[in-house]
C-alpha cells in the first residue's frame, strides 16, 4: 500500500513538474514574442523618423537655394523696376525663361499699396529662382524667415500676379528630382504636402508626370 502511494506521489510530482515546465516555456515564448513586436515597432518608428528628417532636409535645402537665389537677384530686380519707373515703359522679360509667370514684368497697378508693390517684386524674384505653389509663395513672403511681409500684403501680391501654378509644380518637381530620387507617389506626396511644397493634388500630379517621375 505504501509502495502504491509512493508511485502515485511520484507520478503526481512528475506531472506537476511537467506542467510547470510547459508553463515556463509558454511564458518565455510570450515574453520573446512581446520583445520581438516591440523591436519591430521601434524599427518602424526609426524608419519613419529617418524618412521625415530626410524630407525636412530636402525641403530645407530647397528653401536655402531659393533664399540664395533671391538675394542674388533682388538688387538686379530693383534696378530693373527703378529703370522701368523712370522711363515709364515695360521691361521685356529675358529670353528662355521658364513659363513660370506669363508676364512677370507687367506694370504694377498704381492702386496697390507700397508694401504690396514691394511684395510683388519679391514674389517675381522668387518665381524666377524656384517653383512655388500659391500657398508656398504666400508663406515664403509672409514668413519671418522669408521676406517678412504681412499675410494680407503677401496674399494680395501673389493674387495680383498671373502665375501658371501647374508649370510651377513641374519646376518644383524637377528641382526635387535633381536633389534626390522619388517614386511617382512619393513625389506627388512631397509636392502636395503642407510640410513640402503645398501644391494642390491635381497640380502635384501634373508636376510629377511632366517631370518624368510617373509612367503615363
Amino acid at each position: 500500500m505504501n509502495k502504491l502511494k509512493t508511485i502515485f506521489a511520484s507520478a503526481f510530482s512528475l506531472s506537476f513538474l511537467l506542467l510547470f515546465s510547459l508553463y515556463l516555456v509558454t511564458e518565455k515564448e510570450k515574453k520573446e514574442e512581446i520583445q520581438r513586436m516591440q523591436a519591430v515597432a521601434l524599427e518602424a518608428d526609426r524608419v519613419r523618423i529617418v524618412r521625415e528628417r530626410s524630407l525636412e532636409t530636402l525641403e530645407q535645402k530647397a528653401q536655402e537655394a531659393r533664399d540664395r537665389e533671391y538675394k542674388k537677384n533682388m538688387s538686379n530686380i530693383d534696378n530693373m523696376l527703378t529703370l522701368q519707373s523712370q522711363q515709364g515703359t515695360n521691361i521685356q522679360p529675358a529670353p528662355n525663361l521658364e513659363r513660370a509667370v506669363p508676364n512677370p514684368e507687367r506694370t504694377i497697378p498704381l492702386q496697390l499699396s507700397g508694401p504690396v508693390t514691394n511684395a510683388i517684386r519679391s514674389a517675381r524674384s522668387y518665381l524666377r529662382s524656384s517653383g512655388f505653389s500659391r500657398e508656398g509663395l504666400i508663406k515664403q513672403l509672409s514668413s519671418e524667415y522669408g521676406s517678412g511681409y504681412s499675410l494680407n500684403d503677401a496674399t494680395s501680391a501673389v493674387d495680383s500676379l498671373n502665375v501658371d501654378w501647374d508649370e510651377q509644380a513641374v519646376k518644383s518637381a524637377r528641382s526635387y528630382l535633381r536633389s534626390s530620387g522619388f517614386s511617382c507617389d512619393g513625389l506627388i506626396k512631397q509636392l502636395s504636402s503642407s510640410a513640402g511644397s503645398n501644391f494642390t493634388m491635381s497640380q502635384a500630379t501634373y508636376g510629377a508626370q511632366q517631370a518624368g517621375a510617373c509612367n503615363r
